[in-house]
């Protein structure tokens, strides 16, 4: 019985030790990095003086208007040589969806805007390739936390994304992903 138990010990011992990947390594991994800096799903509207926007736009940007995201004037020209224009400004109930703002030269920001946040569904193939020390894996998201833009600008409204990551496997930590 003693044989049996120290057997049993080591086996497992043995297993936890490997630096074979499995799927809970790589969702333990990939959870990790989540938690550190977290996946959206991401898409941009432009505040400011905007000039010459689409039909499709401004029908977008009016519907954004009467969701209470954002408001949107139309500017006649206001020179000889100049152009009509949209000025547009994002409420503070769209604030805390702004994830960065870059501002251009012509009274311009373009804000990318969070639609929604990633999360792990399920992880699908491993691949690991000994020679390059790393691993391709195949991870299904969920999207998750979907925010008041998605209906309106997301054009992909399936609610899983796959995506192929790759792991790197170092001497001292093992498998290592976003470091």
């Amino acid at each position: 019985m003693k044989k049996l138990f120290v057997f049993v010990v080591l086996s497992l011992c043995t297993l936890s030790c490997s630096d074979k990947l499995t799927e809970s390594k790589v969702e333990k991994l990939v959870n990790e990095c989540l938690s550190k800096r977290p996946s959206y799903g991401k898409n941009t509207i432009k505040t400011g003086k905007v000039n010459f926007l689409s039909k499709e736009a401004v029908a977008t940007y009016e519907k954004l208007q009467s969701k209470g995201l954002l408001t949107i004037e139309e500017k006649p020209p206001v020179e000889r040589y100049s152009f009509k224009y949209h000025l547009i400004t994002l409420s503070d109930k769209a604030k805390p969806f702004v994830l960065e703002s870059d501002k251009n030269t012509n009274n311009t920001t373009v804000n990318t805007i969070r639609l929604y946040t990633r999360k792990i569904d399920k992880i699908g193939s491993i691949q690991e390739i000994p020679s390059m020390n790393m691993a391709e894996v195949s991870v299904t998201y969920k999207k998750d936390d979907k925010t008041p833009f998605y209906d309106l600008i997301e054009n992909d409204k399936t609610d899983f994304i796959t995506k192929k990551i790759r792991l790197k496997k170092t001497e001292n930590n093992g498998w290592v992903y976003c470091e």
